[in-house]
Order: C-alpha cells, then sequence, then structure tokens
C-alpha cells in the first residue's frame, strides 16, 4: 500500500481556457476555449496495491538430457484515479489547470500467468530452448456502471523457439522464431503474428573465439508490436510502425580472460624471472616477486652445529658466551633467519 501515489487525473468532454498571452483593453488576458476528448493531469492519492506471488519447479529430462522449469503466478494491481466528466458538473480550473469536480475511481486489474522452458544440455555443438508463457487478465473499473462494462478480459501467449547449432566444426546456424497472439474477450478482437530471424555464421580467430554471421530479421515481415494497455476507464490498443524485413551482418568476439595467480601475474615463458629463476619455467605463487618462500629448517637442539655454520657469539647477561647458529636459507647472523627466529643454546 502507497500514500500519496502520484497517479493521473481524467477529465473528458470538458470545456478547458488556455491563455493566449494576450491582454485586451482592460489589461484582462485573453483566453481560448478547447473542448477536447481527454484532459489528464497528475495528482496525489492513497490507495495504491501491488500484490503477486509466483511459484517454480525445475526437473530434469534425461532422455531429451534438458532441463524443464516452470513458473505460474497470480499478479493483483489496484491503483486510484480521478475522473471528471462535463456531464457531472466536472470542468477543469484556469489559473493552475487542476480537475475540479471529478469522483475517485479505482482501476484494477487481475493477472494469472503461466511459463514452461525447456532448455538443451546436450553439448556446446547442440543447443535449443522452446518456451512458451501465457496471460490471462481481468481489468475492473470502479465507476463502471454495468457488469458488461466493468470486467475487461482478454488473453495474450506467446510460444518462442530457440536454436543453435555448430556443423563442419565452424560453421553455425542460429535461429529465433516466436508466435504472438492477443485475444480479446470482451472486445471480441484478435491479433496474431510470426516472427522469425535466422542466421548463417562462421567461427574466425584461434580456437574459434570469434563469430562472423549474415542473416535476416523478420523473415516473414509480420512484425506489428501490437500492445493492450488498460486504464482508469479505459483500453487502449496499440500497432506500432515497426522497421519490418532487413539483413545484417554481425560479428561476435570472445575473448578469453587470463588468469593470474595470487600474488600476480605469472612470468612469460622465455624470459627470466624477477627473482632469477630459470627462463621458461613456470614458478610456483609462492616463490613470485616481492613474495619470499617458506623454508621451514630444523636443527636438533642438543647437537651443536658444524663450525662453518656458527656465529661469531653472543656475550649474554652472565658473562657465558654461546653460539648462534646461522641460517641455512643465507640469512645474515646478526638478523637472524628469515623463515624463523635462529636457535641460541
Amino acid at each position: 500500500n502507497t500514500s500519496n501515489y502520484i497517479t493521473s487525473s481524467m477529465a473528458y468532454d470538458v470545456e478547458v481556457e488556455v491563455p493566449t498571452g494576450r491582454t485586451d483593453g482592460s489589461g484582462k488576458p485573453v483566453t481560448e476555449t478547447y473542448n477536447p476528448h481527454t484532459y489528464s493531469t497528475y495528482t496525489n492519492m492513497d490507495g495504491y496495491w501491488n500484490l503477486r506471488t509466483h511459484l517454480s519447479y525445475g526437473l530434469p529430462v534425461s532422455f531429451l538430457r534438458s532441463n524443464l522449469n516452470v513458473t505460474a503466478g497470480v499478479n493483483y494491481t489496484t491503483a486510484p484515479t480521478l475522473v471528471a466528466r462535463k456531464a457531472a458538473d466536472g470542468s477543469v480550473r484556469l489559473d493552475d489547470g487542476v480537475i475540479v469536480g471529478g469522483q475517485r475511481n479505482d482501476a484494477s486489474r487481475m493477472s494469472y500467468d503461466f511459463r514452461a522452458v525447456l532448455g538443451s544440455n546436450i553439448s556446446e555443438n547442440v543447443d535449443f530452448t522452446l518456451s512458451w508463457h501465457g496471460a490471462y487478465n481481468i481489468a475492473k473499473n470502479s465507476l463502471a456502471v454495468g457488469d458488461a462494462d466493468n470486467r475487461n478480459r482478454y488473453f495474450n501467449h506467446v510460444a518462442t523457439a530457440a536454436m543453435k547449432f555448430v556443423f563442419l566444426k565452424s560453421f553455425t546456424f542460429t535461429g529465433n522464431v516466436s508466435y504472438q497472439q492477443n485475444i480479446g474477450f470482451t472486445n471480441d478482437y484478435d491479433n496474431s503474428y510470426v516472427l522469425c530471424n535466422l542466421y548463417l555464421g562462421k567461427k574466425v580467430f584461434r580456437n574459434r573465439r570469434g563469430e562472423v554471421m549474415v542473416g535476416v530479421n523478420d523473415l516473414l515481415n509480420q512484425n506489428t508490436a501490437f500492445s493492450r494497455t488498460t486504464g482508469s476507464g479505459y483500453t487502449q490498443n496499440s500497432i506500432n510502425s515497426v522497421i519490418g524485413r532487413y539483413y545484417t551482418v554481425q560479428f561476435q568476439g570472445h575473448p578469453r580472460l587470463r588468469r593470474h595467480g595470487r600474488d600476480g601475474p605469472q612470468p612469460q615463458r622465455g624470459r627470466p624471472a624477477a627473482d632469477g629463476a630459470s627462463p621458461g619455467r613456470r614458478q610456483r605463487p609462492d616463490v613470485l616477486t616481492g613474495a619470499a618462500p617458506l623454508r621451514v629448517h630444523l636443527l636438533p637442539y642438543p647437537k651443536i652445529a658444524p663450525a662453518a655454520q656458527r656465529g661469531r657469539g653472543d656475550l649474554l647477561t652472565d658473562g657465558t658466551v654461546t653460539n648462534r647458529f646461522r641460517p641455512v636459507c643465507g640469512g645474515s647472523a646478526a638478523r637472524g633467519c628469515r623463515c624463523r627466529p635462529g636457535r641460541r643454546r
């Protein structure tokens, strides 16, 4: 529920006075009177509702090596509007254009829809999708007098088949066919058309990551772009102008993204690594530039290291001298091993 919903305010068959920008001899503005069939503006009203719920279920189809998904739902919408008519003393105020003398009308629409999609999972060379979507709609207006005028029932559905096949290793065939039908039960109308798009392509470049396609859109030249709109006290059917049949040449590229290790990119083949490793060999992420290798040197505690690995000796607070092990990994005796502190005895 929404308070202060911005909705439309409609006035039918009313007189509207529009200033012309001129003044008469007494200095009053000169206006002209128009009689439009519909005059609309905006207003704020309470009582907007939009409720919907959907259920989905999917299951595999083993013998087709495909997946089936079905969805069913209900959608309810009600929108308040302000409607004024000349017969009911409705008018338009001259100074600000606000409609006065209007009545509240709640335009509601209940929609029941169902969708089914069958998608293939066969291989990268065979791909198809079959789908169907239908919706049954009931539109009502609270200001309608009779039940025949109050119920506007219509049904629209679309069936689509999309496919793509790869043959002879590098040639492709892509097709998309859809059938759309709009049926009006209250107004008794039927509009339908078929939209068909076909393309023939050739994969190019290394690893076939590019594709050049030549095809035709709207092969049957039937697209009418039909749409139906229901509002406060009216129903509008519209057919839009579209391009129609046309031919295209398309190019599609699929770049390959190079993956790097956790600490940065890998060194290229044939070039020496930054830390002096042998060229042409891929290194592990833990020995890249800026990351010290993790090396742990375990020396027996009661055993003193050989003389070649002893340090100069440290003078302790009690006056005794102890030997410090020199790190085997190459660290300085003064700073200790980089992987673990030097063990003292």
